[in-house]
């Protein structure tokens, strides 16, 4: 029998994160989050760092921006993702910027703030992307990223 091959194509489809303003999907939204506990936790962790924030914040893999309910309204947001991400059932918006999942497309030291969540365990090079990172957080900048069945690395140093 021959090896699995790695074809570089996810099989995995995750959830879109979807909070309507109707009571039904607000309902909905809320029994999510108490039945999912990775949700439930970064949902309750990230609300009040979220509403901490000031300037220019990068959402890599924004997915359909969830999170940016928690931010000030000063704070200027800038979400990018994979073109593909509407296979994973992601809706369309305009204000999402395309990347390739590994290069991000701004100049080094653009963002004080960086937001990565669930993101990391879908990349082809993870640490290539939070070099990539790295590379657009301004220096003393603050990056949140959470994994997938990790805990949330939090003012992590990148």
């Amino acid at each position: 029998m021959a090896a699995p091959t790695h074809t570089g194509v996810e099989h995995f489809k995750p959830i879109p994160l979807r909070v309507g303003s109707s009571l039904p999907s607000r309902v909905a939204f809320a029994l999510r989050r108490f039945v999912d506990l990775q949700l439930g936790t970064i949902w309750t962790f990230l609300g009040p760092r979220l509403a901490d924030l000031h300037g220019d914040l990068l959402d890599v893999g924004c997915g359909e921006m969830p999170y940016r309910s928690f931010l000030p309204e000063a704070v200027r947001y800038t979400g990018i993702d994979v073109p593909q991400a509407g296979a994973f059932d992601m809706q369309g918006n305009a204000e999402i910027l395309a990347f390739d999942g590994l290069y991000i497309p701004f100049p080094d030291a653009t963002f004080d703030a960086i937001l990565c969540t669930e993101v990391l365990e879908h990349s082809p090079e993870p640490m290539a992307l939070i070099a990539e990172m790295h590379r657009v957080l301004k220096p003393g900048g603050e990056a949140d990223c959470h994994g997938a069945f990790f805990r949330p690395c939090s003012l992590c140093p990148l």
